[in-house]
């Protein structure tokens, strides 16, 4: 039982909902989650049109054109909200 437990942990993604609940946007907790499922990496390349389709605006033309538009109205709003609701707390060992 012990490995199966331990394999649903590589699987699924847990949520503080005491934080996400706070979220405004959709796209905060599509940044959060993505967050989570690549905690502990610490440099991971993305470029725009996979953060687009992340984020489900690959359709929209005025972000396809204007990436200042799409960091604006989606990038900054979920990092802002994040970087709001989240704590980040450092242990020494």
């Amino acid at each position: 039982m012990i490995p199966h437990i331990l394999e649903l942990k590589e699987k699924y993604i847990t949520t503080d909902l005491t934080i996400a609940s706070k979220f405004k946007s959709g796209f905060t907790w599509t940044l959060y989650d993505y967050i989570k499922a690549h905690q502990g990496h610490w440099h991971k390349f993305i470029d725009k049109e996979s953060l687009m389709k992340l984020f489900g605006v690959e359709q929209v033309a005025s972000y396809k054109s204007n990436s200042g538009l799409f960091k604006s109205r989606v990038l900054d709003v979920a990092i802002q909200e994040i970087n709001n609701y989240t704590v980040v707390s450092y242990t020494h060992l």
